[in-house]
C-alpha cells in the first residue's frame, strides 16, 4: 500500500535535491572557514585584477596628456595615493565579500537542516514500516 505521507516527503526531498545541487548542497559540504576564506580570496583576486586594469587604463590616459608636466614629488604623491586607495579598496571589498559569503553559507546550512529533517522523517517512516512488517511476520509464524 502506498503511504501518502512518505510520497510527499520523498517528493519534497527529490525537489530539494534537484533544485539545490549547485547551491546549498555544494556549499554545505565545506567547513565555514574554508568556504568563506576561499571565496573571499577568489573574489578579492578578481577585484584586484579589475582595480589594476582600471588603474592601468587611467595611467595610460594620463601619460598621453600630462606626463611632461608631472614632477617627481607629484609622482610620489600619486603613487602613495594609489597604494592607499588600493589598501582601502581591498579592506572594504574583503569585508563586504566576507559578509556576503557568511550569509550565503548560513542560508545553505539552514536549507540543509530542513533537508536533513525531511530525511529523518522518511527514515522514521521506513523504520515504522519495518517494525510493522516484523510484527506481522512474527504473528504469522505462531
Amino acid at each position: 500500500m502506498i503511504n501518502e505521507n512518505k510520497v510527499k516527503i520523498m517528493t519534497h526531498i527529490a525537489t530539494f535535491e534537484e533544485k539545490e545541487k549547485k547551491g546549498a548542497m555544494r556549499i554545505a559540504q565545506y567547513d565555514k572557514k574554508d568556504y568563506i576564506g576561499f571565496y573571499v580570496i577568489v573574489t578579492w583576486l578578481g577585484a584586484s585584477v579589475g582595480f589594476f586594469l582600471l588603474l592601468g587604463m587611467l595611467l595610460v590616459s594620463l601619460v598621453n596628456s600630462q606626463m611632461l608636466q608631472i614632477s617627481m614629488t607629484q609622482l610620489c604623491i600619486i603613487f602613495l595615493a594609489i597604494v592607499f586607495g588600493y589598501i582601502l579598496f581591498s579592506v572594504v571589498y574583503i569585508k563586504i565579500s566576507y559578509h556576503i559569503y557568511c550569509k550565503k553559507y548560513m542560508h545553505a546550512k539552514e536549507e540543509m537542516k530542513s533537508y536533513s529533517l525531511y530525511l529523518k522523517r522518511l527514515n522514521r517512516l521506513y523504520d515504522r514500516e519495518e517494525l510493522e512488517q516484523a510484527r506481522v511476520g512474527k504473528g504469522e509464524n505462531k
